[in-house]
């Protein structure tokens, strides 16, 4: 569901969806438009199998890092928080601790 806001650019999106308010919600800013992510059980429990094969095989295998919905990512100017991602170590770098990760994904996974 797109969120009625004023015109507004990355850089404030982010600032945006680290207000208080926003702690508990997943938001995505495509077409500049800032997107409330919903959920429901069913595709929660597709997620959660398809992030857990993910998270063993790339654990096992020391390949990097997977993250879940509520890991978001810069993508050519927009933010996304896909439901699974993975982000291989190759790129040398640990992932954002805050806010959106600057790099995006290796592999992005939306049910």
């Amino acid at each position: 569901m797109a969120i009625a806001n004023p015109p507004m650019s990355a850089e404030m999106f982010e600032d945006f969806a680290l207000l208080p308010e926003n702690e508990d919600k997943i938001l995505e800013f495509i077409a500049g438009e800032v997107i409330e992510a919903s959920s429901n059980p069913k595709s929660s429990y597709y997620g959660s199998n398809l992030h857990t094969a993910i998270g063993v095989h790339v654990k096992l295998n020391k390949l990097g890092f997977v993250t879940g919905e509520a890991g978001g990512y810069r993508i050519n100017g927009e933010r996304y928080a896909p439901d699974v991602a993975f982000f291989s170590k190759a790129h040398g770098v640990e992932l954002a601790s805050r806010g959106y990760n600057p790099l995006p994904p290796d592999l992005a996974v939306e049910v």
